[in-house]
């Protein structure tokens, strides 16, 4: 909110997941969104937060073994400031991820102008080589999202050692896992 010059007030924020939070179960396996809404002519005249939740699905049993990736039909801006926010533009995304399941692939892997793998239209890149857990910086241009970062911190306690550094397709293709 402050990036873009949103109004934004923390008590109202913390207002909206409390409620949202008392509409999901205890015991249910669940995720609670909340998005910034914001009005206005003549710029931000008015921002409401709204809540959404769902319950978390199991993996998909066809996902076991991996998803089919095909390179994105273009290249992303590593620049692009607007690539750090995760926002509920995804037209883009939409786009790409249509194209890829039309070419018969379950996603696409964007890459920037420097020929580095930067993540998937709905999930961060993650590949295994020998112990390194491996992930591209988020200076590569990339959502430096909140489940990337439990990965990163959990990874040393499954014997791995995170690692981010720039990714290319010929790192991908010697991948382990």
């Amino acid at each position: 909110a402050e990036f873009f010059r949103l109004p934004f007030s923390p008590s109202a924020f913390r207002r909206a997941v409390e409620e949202g939070l008392r509409g999901i179960s205890e015991e249910a396996e669940a995720r609670l969104r909340g998005t910034l809404e914001v009005w206005g002519e003549e710029g931000p005249a008015e921002t409401r937060l709204v809540t959404h939740s769902a319950h978390l699905r199991g993996t998909d049993e066809d996902q076991r073994e991996g998803v089919r990736l095909i390179r994105a039909p273009f290249a992303r801006s590593s620049g692009s400031p607007l690539l750090a926010f995760k926002t509920t533009n995804y037209f883009e995304n939409s786009y790409v991820r249509q194209w890829a399941r039309l070419q018969g692939y379950d996603d696409a892997l964007f890459f920037n102008e420097r020929a580095e793998a930067t993540e998937t239209t709905t999930a961060n890149l993650f590949f295994i080589r020998g112990r390194n857990l491996v992930t591209s910086p988020v200076s590569a241009g990339l959502l430096p999202g909140i489940a990337r970062g439990v990965v990163l911190s959990c990874a040393k306690g499954h014997g791995l050692v995170p690692e981010e550094r720039p990714v290319t397709a010929a790192d991908l293709q010697g991948a382990d896992e």
